[in-house]
């Protein structure tokens, strides 16, 4: 795991001392520094600290913290091969596929693998990977109570415009503006060339109601699955 801090100041003549600090680490959470993946290591104001094990970042930080003489405030880093974003505003699901809008990232994905502009559905896969797709979408009725049926599913582009994904397909029936609300989770895993864009849709497939994605309820994740 790594854990990223930065020195903004100088309480140690202008460096951090790496021996010190790592004795510390080594005395108070029992890592072996000798052991491949533990190392700590400074480069400009930054501070990096590689542990080759799911300890807290607040069993670490106090360490670092009192080793420094200042408060220092992680930085965390976004995970390279991990994506998701989901959609803040209602929008409405038509009898032609809607793609869903990522409004907001959970956090900025690493350009060398993703690639995608908040507000867009489309998201494009930058590296060679088998990934595993996981996708939410709530829609609900907002007008009519006739019984209508709504398909979610994944479309691919790998460069001649997008096209269903085979077997991502999950429906939904909606009755009533009191009872018409569903929701429907997929997951599916892909091999992946650099370039190909993926996305979710829905559309209303039968039926009258109108229907609408509802805000804060769908989401896309996309990690490297090997």
């Amino acid at each position: 795991m790594q854990y990223t801090f930065n020195v903004l100041t100088d309480t140690l003549n202008g460096a951090v001392d790496v021996d010190s600090l790592t004795q510390e680490i080594t005395t108070l959470l029992g890592v072996n520094f000798t052991q491949a993946g533990n190392y700590i290591e400074v480069v400009g104001n930054d501070l990096f600290i590689f542990l080759n094990g799911a300890i807290p970042l607040s069993s670490v930080t106090p360490i670092v913290n009192a080793h420094t003489g200042v408060s220092l405030s992680p930085v965390l880093t976004s995970p390279a091969f991990i994506f998701d974003a989901y959609l803040i505003a209602n929008v409405t699901v038509g009898t032609t596929p809607t793609p869903l809008p990522l409004s907001i990232q959970r956090f900025v994905p690493d350009a060398t693998v993703f690639s995608h502009t908040p507000g867009s559905a489309d998201v494009t896969i930058n590296r060679d990977e088998w990934y595993l797709f996981t996708y939410e979408t709530a829609i609900r009725n907002t007008a009519g109570n006739a019984l209508t049926l709504s398909r979610t599913f994944l479309q691919l582009n790998m460069g001649s415009g997008f096209s269903v994904v085979a077997g991502t397909d999950l429906y939904a029936g909606h009755q009533g503006t009191t009872t018409g609300f569903q929701s429907v989770t997929g997951v599916a895993i892909l091999p992946i060339r650099a370039g190909y864009q993926v996305r979710v849709v829905s559309q209303r497939v039968t039926g009258t109601a109108t229907l609408g994605f509802v805000a804060g309820a769908c989401s896309l994740t996309i990690q490297r699955a090997l």
